[in-house]
């Protein structure tokens, strides 16, 4: 360790987990002496107690709900300018997941400095129209089950969509991915009423039940999909043809259960297919170059 300069140390010790680890490491060598003097955004959680050797911090990240924030009352409803501020800062960066209708009631007097890193839509009616915020980062757990939409557009500000998400939308015919999210979780679309779909590259993973119940004749996966699991196609009763990409390394043998109209799937290699159930021994599988 001795051998990496203070600058390399200074990148290195951006991923420590604790102030602990910070005083250990200015232990270990002189050259590593003031090393937390050298960052101007936090790269832990700040208290009243450790903010002293982070003398040139600007930025303040707050990574966890129970974080100082410094008076700056990151949240609050307040419409004047807090008065007990303890260090005024550059920039506040909130890294923990906020809900979207909490960050729409929160006052405008920080949102200059305040940026909001994770939010979560939690509710559908949170929205003011049909159109998903760019802001948002986050779709959570069963934020849209039951929704009456008929078409969505999930914009590239989205990272994580989480399980259940569009759950007994049963109006939904058409959703729009971008390729910033890389896993669809489990039963998403479940018991939704889609015709057609796209899936963009990046998407890895395609969980349990995700599409199960809907309506997909055109089904259209990406080079870079690896894992297609359990239900994941389920009860997709006029679908009758798809294309597994050479990616995929484990298809579920009932991934595409009660696919009653299924009669060919065209695969790379016959050797990603798990045959435990005998549900795919009818099926042409045509293998391809």
């Amino acid at each position: 360790m001795a051998r990496i300069d203070g600058y390399h140390m200074m990148i290195v010790s951006k991923y420590f987990n604790s102030f602990e680890d910070f005083v250990k490491v200015e232990m270990l060598n002189k050259k590593y002496f003031k090393n937390t003097e050298k960052f101007h955004s936090n790269p832990i959680s700040l208290t009243n107690k450790n903010l002293k050797y982070f003398p040139n911090v600007e930025t303040l990240n707050l990574y966890n709900e129970t974080d100082d924030d410094f008076g700056y009352e990151v949240l609050t409803s307040n419409t004047t300018y807090p008065q007990n501020i303890k260090k005024l800062f550059f920039k506040v960066n909130v890294w923990y997941e906020v809900s979207y209708k909490k960050y729409t009631e929160s006052s405008e007097v920080f949102l200059d400095k305040v940026s909001f890193k994770n939010l979560v839509l939690v509710n559908f009616n949170d929205l003011n129209s049909e159109v998903i915020s760019p802001n948002i980062r986050v779709i959570g757990e069963r934020c849209f089950k039951n929704a009456p939409i008929t078409d969505v557009v999930i914009p590239p500000t989205v990272i994580k969509i989480k399980d259940n998400a569009f759950e007994n939308s049963t109006r939904l015919r058409h959703i729009s991915f971008p390729q910033t999210v890389w896993n669809i979780p489990q039963s998403m679309c479940y018991n939704c009423n889609l015709h057609l779909l796209t899936l963009p590259f990046g998407v890895t993973k395609i969980s349990s039940f995700a599409f199960m119940n809907n309506n997909i004749r055109i089904i259209t996966l990406p080079e870079s999909l690896e894992i297609i699991e359990d239900m994941a196609f389920a009860n997709n009763e006029i679908l009758r043809d798809i294309t597994i990409p050479k990616s995929v390394k484990v298809l579920k043998e009932n991934a595409f259960y009660k696919c009653k109209e299924l009669i060919k799937i065209k695969v790379f290699s016959i050797d990603i297919i798990e045959n435990n159930y005998g549900i795919l021994d009818i099926i042409k599988k045509e293998i391809y170059q």
